[in-house]
């Protein structure tokens, strides 16, 4: 997998993102499903967690998620299936 096939097949740039998703030349960091990559921006799994909401946005590519404990955080989304670890 390209660095660039991340950032031209995801929302990161949309979500207001000016920093690399991971800086350096070693593998990318794998997040658990549903966990904070950044302040506010979840990495997106097939099913939500039990009581947690969605709201697509599907005009600014910011879809948007609210925990059970009425947090509303960004979902960051991607074009591709890939393993960022590879």
């Amino acid at each position: 997998m390209l660095v660039q096939d991340f950032y031209s097949h995801s929302n990161w740039i949309e979500l207001g993102r000016t920093d690399l998703y991971e800086p350096g030349t070693g593998d990318w960091s794998i997040y658990p499903e549903w966990t904070e990559v950044r302040p506010g921006i979840v990495s997106i799994s097939e099913d939500l967690p039990n009581g947690w909401t969605s709201l697509p946005d599907d005009v600014s590519f910011k879809p948007t998620v609210t925990t059970g404990a009425s947090v509303t955080k960004n979902v960051l989304l991607t074009g591709l299936i890939f393993d960022l670890g590879g």
